[in-house]
């Protein structure tokens, strides 16, 4: 699997890392082995933001945002009569365990709706309202 959560790389019992950086600069086999020899590699990232000696510092302010578009009733399989407000002009994140449902929120139900505000796309058993929000 492809992980990224602490907690989970810790608990594996193999760790395949790949890098040592991002796009060109990645591709090569920087680390196999169990999570207690990981820090025999320095120069992996993963083993530089594991150990702390690597941060990525967290904004002291967030972006706001006063358009957004929000579902209602949404009722798509694991999804039971679920209202969402989806911000707009931010980035936003949907989270959740396996087979929660973030899959249908954005592809049988966001999505559509979406096209269905700009007219593309009739769709049923969804309420769509958008706030303050300008499409070009």
């Amino acid at each position: 699997m492809v992980e990224h959560d602490e907690d989970i790389i810790r608990a594996c019992d193999e760790i395949i890392d790949i890098g040592p950086g991002a796009g060109q600069h990645g591709g090569e086999v920087v680390f196999q082995g169990e999570f207690s020899k990981l820090k025999s590699v320095p120069e992996s990232l993963t083993t530089q933001y594991l150990t702390g000696t690597a941060a990525i510092p967290v904004t002291k302010s967030r972006r706001s945002h006063s358009s957004y578009i929000e579902v209602t009733g949404v009722k798509e399989n694991n999804l039971k009569n679920v209202t969402v407000r989806f911000p707009l002009n931010i980035l936003t994140v949907i989270t959740g365990v396996s087979g929660s449902g973030k899959s249908s929120l954005v592809k049988k139900v966001l999505y559509p709706a979406l096209k269905k505000l700009k007219g593309a796309l009739p769709i049923k058993q969804v309420v769509l309202t958008c706030y303050e929000a300008t499409w070009t």
